[in-house]
């Protein structure tokens, strides 16, 4: 009787390192935790195991949602805003996670769960998100506006003189807005998780995955370069392996914040 209600999903019961990803309940640790780099593989192989066990369900939410965003975002005016919806459709991608990890079982319905009950914080973490976007932007226009008067200037010089000081500009500029960028998918790679399953207002939790991310470096930079061969993988067959890829790597946002953010009891 009681294996009968033994989570199916759970791990073996060996004292591992990283059983502490497969217990149900647990307790929130505000602002997370630091974590050991190797859980950075962990999160990818504890999001292969629930996206194993229901891949219909998974591979079917991200057709549907990237269906979505590819109608969404061909549309002019509607995909000025589209920015907007995505930490809506996140939500619900974590709502469906969580709902999987603790009940054994994925629900596509879960998938529209953020626009039925975390609709105005998500809404308002994706407006947070679309300000910061164009914030973002600035250092290049600033940096693309001086680089060009610069290169008049140098222009007494030569041509040469003139071209490579508006190569160095854009350099520069290129390099400025690839870090505020990271810094911003860093803001937000947590978020949505935070504000749904703990009800965390947008700012703060932006706040604390940015933080998260930021103290869990080593973990996250294992994470990105496995993230980045099974990317390469997964475009072999034809790309066909994008169907299993994209999934696991949205599962791997929730397993990644209860390793730092739920202490398991």
């Amino acid at each position: 009787m009681e294996e009968q209600h033994k989570n199916p999903y759970a791990p073996p019961e060996a004292n591992v390192g990283d059983a502490h990803l497969d217990t149900g309940t647990g307790s929130f640790i505000p602002g997370g935790r630091v974590v050991p780099a190797g859980h950075g593989m962990e999160w990818i192989s504890a999001a292969w195991r629930l996206f194993a066990s229901a891949p219909l369900a998974w591979v079917g939410m991200f057709v549907v949602f990237a269906l979505i965003w590819i109608v969404i975002s061909i549309i002019p005016i509607v995909n000025m805003i589209a920015s907007l919806l995505l930490p809506m459709f996140m939500g619900g991608l974590m709502i469906a996670a969580d709902n999987h990890f603790n009940k054994g079982d994925a629900q596509f319905s879960d998938l529209f769960a953020g626009f039925e009950r975390y609709s105005s914080p998500l809404i308002v973490l994706g407006a947070l998100f679309l300000a910061f976007s164009f914030a973002c932007l600035l250092p290049i226009i600033v940096i693309a506006i001086f680089g060009g008067i610069g290169g008049a200037i140098l222009a007494g010089t030569g041509f040469q003189g003139a071209m490579g000081g508006i190569f160095v500009s854009i350099a520069i500029a290129v390099i400025v807005v690839l870090a505020l960028m990271f810094c911003l998918y860093a803001s937000l790679w947590f978020a949505p998780a935070l504000v749904v399953l703990q009800h965390v207002r947008p700012l703060d939790a932006m706040k604390m995955s940015f933080s998260a991310c930021m103290r869990n470096w080593a973990s996250g930079l294992v994470f990105s370069l496995m993230a980045f061969l099974l990317m390469i993988l997964s475009l072999l067959p034809l790309g066909l392996g994008l169907f299993v890829f994209a999934p696991v790597m949205y599962i791997t946002m929730y397993t990644g914040y209860r390793d730092i953010f739920i202490q398991e009891e």
